[in-house]
């Protein structure tokens, strides 16, 4: 029993340490490693912008290296939770996550895209 409870502690600590924290929405484009180059960002930021004001929607980009183990669908779940992209009686945000080192790109939209 004892070996159990040790056990189920040390997993314990160690779990909360895989998951990646979710970074703070800071605009359309969320580059937290500066991956892209200053004229791609804002190239990027004119497109989303441009596309936000011609659907009405609003989409966001984040850009991360890795989830870490954690699977692209639960951590964008988790990103697009926190940050509520859209209108919020709609429900038609839009998240474009990419985690370049695992190449992996999820996109992840409100249920009024879903029921389209």
């Amino acid at each position: 029993m004892a070996r159990i409870l040790a056990l189920l502690l040390v997993l314990s600590l160690t779990l909360p340490a895989l998951a990646v924290p979710v970074p703070p929405m800071n605009g359309v484009v969320n580059d937290a490693e500066n991956q892209l180059s200053l004229w791609q960002r804002k190239a990027l930021i004119q497109q989303v912008s441009d596309l936000n004001a011609r659907t009405g929607t609003q989409t966001a980009v984040l850009l991360i290296s890795t989830t870490n183990g954690e699977t692209i669908e639960h951590f964008a779940n988790a990103v697009f939770n926190r940050w509520r992209p859209g209108d919020a009686r709609r429900n038609d945000g839009v998240l474009v996550l990419v985690a370049w080192q695992d190449r992996k790109v999820r996109i992840e939209v409100g249920s009024a895209w879903r029921a389209c």
